[in-house]
């Protein structure tokens, strides 16, 4: 329930962003009063917390959580980097986006590991490397809106805006 909403909130397709973030919240909070060392959990309600509310003190104190109950979940791990770079820890964002994806190879949603490894890259500086990993999320996902807005940005930073301009073109469109 946690992730579709959230889905619904960050692509855009919410009709009532407030109340489906209500609802996401209330979900990740019954979730942990369940079971507060719900690794997964801890990771998504603090992810949504950077995401939604900028309250990256708390998002790290959940996600430290959320690590020390599952250190060797894909999941868990993959949720804690995109915060890890807003907050400037870009090498341990790197770190534990490349861990999750030598954790799950084959996981189905590869784009999503490939975008927040993006995210840590932007947030290094490292342009190239951030355009080229937001690239192929973008192949495997094209209608990622997230992932869309970091690889342009990246594209654009590089001077790459010939190869920018069809993504840009995606985002209005969707």
């Amino acid at each position: 329930m946690i992730e579709w909403l959230a889905y619904r909130i960050f692509q855009g397709w919410s009709h009532d962003r407030e109340a489906d973030t209500r609802a996401m919240e209330e979900a990740a909070r019954v979730a942990l009063a369940r079971d507060p060392f719900h690794a997964r959990a801890l990771a998504r309600y603090g992810h949504n917390r950077t995401i939604i509310h900028h309250h990256y003190d708390e998002a790290i104190e959940l996600l430290d959580r959320a690590v020390a109950a599952g250190p060797n979940d894909a999941e868990t791990l993959i949720w804690t980097s995109p915060t890890l770079a807003y907050v400037g820890r870009t090498d341990e964002a790197i770190a534990r986006a490349r861990r999750a994806m030598v954790l799950s190879p084959q996981d189905p949603r590869m784009f999503l590991y490939e975008h927040f490894l993006s995210i840590a890259h932007y947030a290094a500086g490292d342009l190239d490397a951030a355009a080229r990993i937001g690239m192929s999320a973008a192949r495997a996902r094209p209608n990622f809106t997230s992932n869309l807005r970091i690889t342009v940005a990246a594209l654009a930073g590089l001077g790459r805006l010939q190869e920018a301009a069809p993504m840009v073109d995606r985002l209005v469109t969707l």
